[in-house]
C-alpha cells in the first residue's frame, strides 16, 4: 500500500513539474511566433512562416536593445492578395484601409517601391550592398548563411521588375506576387 502511494505521489510530482515547464514554453513559443508574424505589415494577411534564419549576438536568452541580430523570415502570401496586387500594383500598398490596419512598427512601412531596387529608395544603398540580399544582411559585420534556394530567389526579386518593397523601422519588407511568398529581413 505504502509503495503504490509513493509510485502515485512521485506520478503526481511528475506530471505537475511537466505542467510547470511546459505551459510557459508553450506560452513563449506562442508569443515568438505572434512577434515574427507581425514583422509584415497586417494588410499581407501572412499566417504561414516557410523559412527562417536569425542570429542574436548578444543576450543568450531574448534580444535586447543593443543586441546585434540578423535575419530573414520567409512567408506565404494568400492567393486573393495576390489578386489584389496584380490588379492594383504599387497602388495596392497605399490603400488608406490597408495602412490603417497596420499597428506597432508596420505603420514604419509607409513608403513603398517597385523593384528593381534602385539606390537611395527604401534605405537601399545599390554602392554598399548591391542588389544582393546578403550584402544588407552583411552591413555590420553580423551577416548570416542563408539557405541558397531563399538567397537566390529574393536577389531576383529585387533586380527585377514585378516585386514591391519598403524599408521600415525595423527592416526590409519584399512582396514577390508571382511566387506567393513574403521576405522580412533585417540586420541591425
Amino acid at each position: 500500500m505504502a509503495r503504490k502511494f509513493l509510485r502515485c505521489f512521485a506520478l503526481g510530482c511528475v506530471a505537475t513539474f511537466i505542467v510547470l515547464i511546459a505551459v510557459p514554453y508553450g506560452l513563449f513559443k506562442i508569443a515568438e511566433d505572434e512577434s515574427r508574424m507581425a514583422h509584415v505589415p497586417a494588410d499581407l494577411e501572412v499566417t504561414k512562416i516557410l523559412y527562417r534564419n536569425e542570429e542574436n549576438w548578444g543576450s543568450v536568452l531574448l534580444p535586447l536593445p543593443g543586441d546585434n541580430e540578423t535575419g530573414i523570415l520567409m512567408y506565404d502570401l494568400p492567393d486573393a492578395i495576390v489578386r489584389k496586387i496584380g490588379s492594383e500594383g504599387l497602388g495596392f500598398f497605399n490603400r488608406p484601409e490597408n495602412v490603417e490596419r497596420r499597428v506597432g512598427h508596420q505603420q514604419t512601412h509607409s513608403e513603398w517601391h517597385e523593384t528593381p531596387i534602385a539606390d537611395g529608395e527604401g534605405g537601399w544603398s545599390v554602392s554598399k550592398f548591391g542588389r544582393k540580399i546578403s550584402g544588407y544582411l552583411n552591413q555590420y559585420g553580423f551577416g548570416i548563411d542563408v539557405d541558397k534556394s531563399v538567397e537566390a530567389l529574393v536577389d531576383d526579386a529585387i533586380s527585377t521588375p514585378g516585386s514591391f518593397y519598403s524599408h521600415g523601422r525595423t527592416g526590409l519588407v519584399i512582396v514577390i506576387p508571382k511566387l506567393k511568398r513574403v521576405i522580412f529581413a533585417y540586420a541591425g
